[in-house]
């Protein structure tokens, strides 16, 4: 992942999450960017790396080495932000190490057929390739049509699961009526008389 390249509209390097207010709402726009962009599947913002992938760690915008503890601060930051999205995308954070360097990673789930992701500015930005670009009404029309469709389908569906297991218990009661009688019959076939059935009396 750390050498997947940015035009796969799947990643998003940063060199530091040590952002001021704009610097935040910058990166929010692409992280929804990212989550819009990609359907259903994991998207990543990588903080720690030059555009070109080359790792810094863990610094400032301007290239000072920071603590773990103020990492960590600028992570919720960038998590309130988010949690205030609609709807919200949730993050998971990952540390790994590259030539000795800390890499964080923000790991994202691509949003769910049918629905779109909104920044707390209100706007929806999407990603393709590497470029950022925001969904005209038709295309989020487009998106939540999916929607529609998938609701009819779930609809639909259980209708069909009733209408099959009904037919199964019918069949079922049919074939364990049809066995009840086969032995029923071997029953009587087989049923041993109750008088005295001894010889010469």
């Amino acid at each position: 992942m750390l050498a997947k390249e940015e035009r796969s509209g799947i990643v998003e390097r940063k060199r530091s999450l040590i952002l001021d207010d704009q610097g935040l709402a910058r990166l929010e726009q692409s992280a929804v960017a990212l989550v819009n962009g990609t359907s259903d599947a994991a998207v990543y913002l990588i903080f720690g790396q030059e555009d070109d992938g080359t790792p810094v760690g863990e610094v400032t915008p301007g290239g000072k080495a920071t603590t773990d503890e103020t990492v960590r601060k600028y992570q919720r930051r960038l998590d309130q932000r988010l949690q205030a999205c609609h709807p919200p995308v949730p993050v998971k954070w990952e540390c790994v190490t590259q030539d000795g360097r800390r890499i964080w990673l923000a790991c994202l789930f691509g949003r769910a057929p049918g629905t779109a992701v909104r920044t707390s500015t209100g706007a929806y930005p999407y990603r393709s390739g590497e470029d950022t670009h925001f969904a005209t009404p038709e295309q989020l029309a487009s998106w939540l049509r999916n929607r529609v469709r998938l609701l009819i389908h779930r609809t639909r569906r259980p209708w069909r699961v009733r209408r099959r297991w009904r037919w199964f218990r019918v069949r079922q009661v049919r074939a364990t009526g049809r066995r009840f009688s086969t032995l029923r019959k071997v029953s009587i076939l087989l049923r041993v008389p109750t008088g005295n059935t001894q010889p010469g009396r």
